[in-house]
């Protein structure tokens, strides 16, 4: 090998992925709506526990299909597609919770 490459990791672990059965399954026990729509785009996006909490609204760009997540790991942004399944469930999640800046607010 060049002395530009550096070999690949091999112990690189494969993570574990939920099946539609497992994924019906933990979705038919959350009962708020709130907490459905945050595991949703979670899941969906890819999103650690700390960026769906501090998501704000502004940074859900349905148009575009993106949101921008702010300050992730490192103190880092990022940018995550927005699968066109969730859109529709999302803008009616905006419309319900207006009272809020964030995605998901705290006031229950």
């Amino acid at each position: 090998m060049g002395a530009n490459y550096a070999r690949p990791n091999i112990h690189r672990k494969i993570p574990n992925v939920l099946s539609k059965t497992q994924l019906l399954k933990i979705f038919s026990y959350i009962e708020e709506i709130d907490a459905f729509v945050a595991c949703l785009v979670t899941l969906f996006c890819g999103l650690r526990i700390s960026e769906i909490c501090n998501l704000k609204k502004q940074d859900v760009d349905l148009e575009n299909e993106k949101v921008v997540i702010k300050q992730s790991k490192w103190n880092r942004d990022r940018v995550v597609m927005l699968p066109r399944s969730v859109i529709s469930l999302i803008e009616k999640w905006l419309r319900l919770n207006k009272e809020s800046e964030y995605f998901i607010s705290d006031k229950n």
